[in-house]
């Protein structure tokens, strides 16, 4: 007896595909989830625009997620660091884009990572004062990228 072949047809995004050995897909080509990854020194972040939620993940294994905060304050912060659009676009790209400044900067200042948030995740002291100057720097750098050197210049 000869051997029999089953024919198999499936459709994706108005494409038949008919005796293919691949397998359809699980989700619809097109309509995929990204994860935006930036590989760091000693760290990876992980930015994950479907759910609005940015995480650093250390390479000892200790994470760091950030998700937007909607309060009156984080909302006038975000608009104080040039971040335009809805409250909640504002508040989404201020946090998307605060803990990977706050590794940039270590990095540059010769760090691994950013001690601030690493500390955070594993429930450490800093020594007084040092996260606070962290904040502050990734504010000013949040708000260079946003409006530029001639508007901060201007700030009192």
């Amino acid at each position: 007896m000869g051997s029999r072949t089953r024919t198999r047809r499936f459709n994706i995004n108005n494409r038949i595909f008919i005796n293919c050995r691949r397998e359809p897909p699980s989700v619809m080509v097109g309509k995929m989830l990204v994860m935006e990854v930036h590989r760091m020194r000693r760290c990876r972040f992980e930015i994950e625009e479907h759910k609005r939620r940015a995480t650093t993940v250390f390479d000892d294994g200790s994470e760091l997620t950030a998700a937007p905060v909607m309060d009156p304050e984080n909302i006038a912060r975000a608009r104080s660091l040039g971040y335009t659009g809805s409250d909640e676009d504002a508040v989404w790209e201020m946090t998307r884009h605060h803990d990977l400044v706050h590794t940039l900067l270590a990095e540059a200042e010769g760090f691994p990572f950013s001690l601030t948030l690493h500390s955070v995740a594993n429930d450490y002291e800093m020594p007084p004062g040092m996260a606070q100057r962290e904040e502050r720097i990734v504010f000013l750098i949040q708000r260079l990228l946003n409006v530029g050197l001639a508007e901060v210049l201007r700030d009192p």
